[in-house]
């Protein structure tokens, strides 16, 4: 018995065993407080409620930053990101390490990486302010369509900088998918999808090039989230050159998006000597009337801040823009088109 007469449990060598209510063998710790223990008998960190706690490899517990995921660190301090389901992703060298204390690891799937690059690179409407163009031109740059021309540089690199420009290189879409292919020689599947995403990758590469002789050529795709949904944007400019510079102040622009609520929707535009004339095409002709009247006058003012003087609108139905759509699908005739 104890000093309150309650009788003790004692083990083989006579020792007093902490028991629970209901009479049951308890884990005690060096100072005999009862400890929360795993389906292999091994110790388990718990807080102050009794709730497990993650650790890391030196016993250390995960810290949580509010309401998001744990950020758990692993021997080396680099933050570690746990989902809802505990599951650690390792952003340096994308692996998933088991809540539990195992030490089993697997490597991402094609598909992980690839929906971790675009929840990570690809912006959304919502988000694009004044600020868009720098948002875009990062956007430009994690798709890798600038990948050989910094790769060109790496000889001329020294120390911590090669290293570097590899790890950003490989952070980008063109280097995610060469590795992936790299990875996937067997999976006739997959590697077929990472095939066609690089070809696509690398027309758009080529299509910014430029073209050669007197006229200047390209076309550029972007894609922008909104409502849950990617929505691909093409941008088509053509105009002369000025030496190695294209003649921003007389050339053709047309711009193709997609939206939800609008449908499809084309912007064409003639810039010359400082005046904008724009035409639209749309699946409601009557709708985008309407709300071109409402903002002319408020997008009239942001151009003139430009010194670009805005003429009116024109507003035509998705059917009349062939000449358009071959436009912004890289295709255009030379010469003067007359239309009476």
């Amino acid at each position: 018995v104890d000093g309150k007469g309650n009788p003790m449990v004692i083990d083989g060598k006579g020792a007093p065993v902490v028991v629970d209510g209901k009479g049951a063998p308890v884990v005690v710790d060096g100072k005999g407080n009862p400890m929360v223990i795993d389906g292999k008998g091994a110790p388990v960190v718990v807080d102050g409620k009794g709730a497990p706690v993650i650790v890391d490899g030196k016993g250390a517990p995960a810290t949580v930053e509010g309401k998001s995921a744990t950020m758990i660190s692993e021997g080396r301090g680099t933050a570690v990101i746990a989902d809802s389901k505990g599951i650690q992703v390792i952003s340096d060298n994308l692996k998933i390490a088991n809540s539990n204390m195992d030490v089993e690891e697997r490597i991402l799937t094609g598909q992980e990486r690839l929906s971790a690059f675009i929840e990570q690179n690809i912006p959304h409407w919502s988000s694009l302010s004044k600020d868009g163009f720098m948002q875009l031109f990062f956007l430009l740059r994690s798709l890798g369509l600038d990948y050989e021309r910094r790769l060109r540089n790496f000889h001329n690199l020294e120390g911590e900088e090669r290293p570097q420009l590899q790890r950003d290189l490989g952070k980008t879409l063109k280097g995610i998918l060469l590795s992936l292919l790299g990875e996937t020689e067997g999976k006739t599947g997959e590697k077929g999808i990472f095939q066609s995403l690089l070809e696509r990758l690398t027309s758009q590469q080529l299509l910014l090039q430029g073209g050669t002789g007197d006229t200047s050529f390209f076309v550029l795709e972007l894609p922008v989230r909104g409502d849950g949904e990617i929505f691909n944007h093409t941008l088509a400019v053509k105009a002369s050159k000025r030496g190695n510079k294209i003649d921003m102040e007389h050339c053709r622009l047309a711009l193709h998006t997609q939206t939800k609520a609008l449908g499809e929707l084309g912007l064409e535009g003639w810039l010359y000597e400082g005046n904008l004339n724009l035409q639209a095409f749309c699946e409601n002709a009557h709708l985008i009337e309407s709300l071109v009247k409402d903002s002319f006058e408020e997008i009239h003012n942001v151009f003139q801040e430009m010194n670009i003087n805005l003429r009116p609108i024109q507003v035509n139905s998705w059917d009349d823009g062939e000449d358009f759509r071959s436009f912004i699908e890289g295709e255009f005739r030379e010469g003067v088109d007359i239309r009476i």
